[in-house]
């Protein structure tokens, strides 16, 4: 599960990257999961997900299973800062420009298009090489969300390649996951979209401690 978790903030890094948009709101997601044997561990898994935007600002929140809560995503825009959020543990792990260069992210506009709640969204084929391994993942994104391109991310490489080919606000993901020598498909799909910006909630929580990016302790 640690593994996943991983593989899960280097997908939601992506979206903070192009979380600066004109669109200020709460996107609901449903998570669901397929393949073979997912269903013996399916309910220590998120089963909802809230994307917040505002002003630049971008928070993901998880809820459900055992790793519900326990890698939260928020970036703050002033500061160009993103961070790792553990609810259980309380604490806020920083992602430093270092550790997004050992990513490597190849982004294909597929020409297909879908209508989801309304918004006719282009598809995206995304391949993240990491030492985590390679991921693949789809990205349906609405330009009728358009975003602008963050002022700083140029500091951050690997994850400027998501404000630069991707165009819109993402409502599907779908996500290719291995491990354990078995793999399974994570889908994403949007279910609301409540418009207004969200607010305080782009901070970190009072009483978490700040501590830089370490995998080994998410959750802890």
């Amino acid at each position: 599960m640690k593994k996943l978790l991983i593989v899960l903030i280097i997908t939601m890094i992506g979206a903070a990257a192009i979380a600066q948009t004109k669109f200020n709101g709460t996107v609901s997601f449903n998570v669901e999961y397929k393949g073979d044997g997912v269903a013996a561990f399916a309910s220590m898994l998120p089963n909802k997900q809230l994307y917040h935007y505002g002003n630049g600002n971008f928070k993901m929140e998880t809820t459900g299973g055992m790793m519900g809560g326990q890698a939260d995503v928020l970036y703050l825009a002033k500061e160009n800062k993103t961070y790792v959020i553990s609810v259980p543990s309380k604490k806020a792990q920083e992602i430093s420009a270092s550790d997004d260069k050992k990513s490597n992210i190849t982004i294909t506009e597929t020409g297909e298009k879908v209508d989801i709640l309304g918004y006719s969204c282009d598809k995206y084929k995304v391949v993240i090489v990491s030492e985590q391994g390679t991921m693949t993942q789809y990205i349906w994104a609405a330009k009728a969300l358009q975003p602008i391109m963050p002022k700083n991310v140029d500091n951050m490489e690997a994850l400027a390649a998501f404000t630069d080919k991707i165009k819109g606000l993402p409502l599907k993901i779908e996500l290719e996951v291995k491990q354990n020598g078995m793999g399974f498909t994570m889908v994403m799909t949007a279910t609301n979209i409540k418009e207004g910006d969200p607010g305080s909630i782009f901070a970190i929580p009072a009483g978490y401690t700040v501590e830089a990016f370490d995998p080994k302790k998410i959750g802890r």
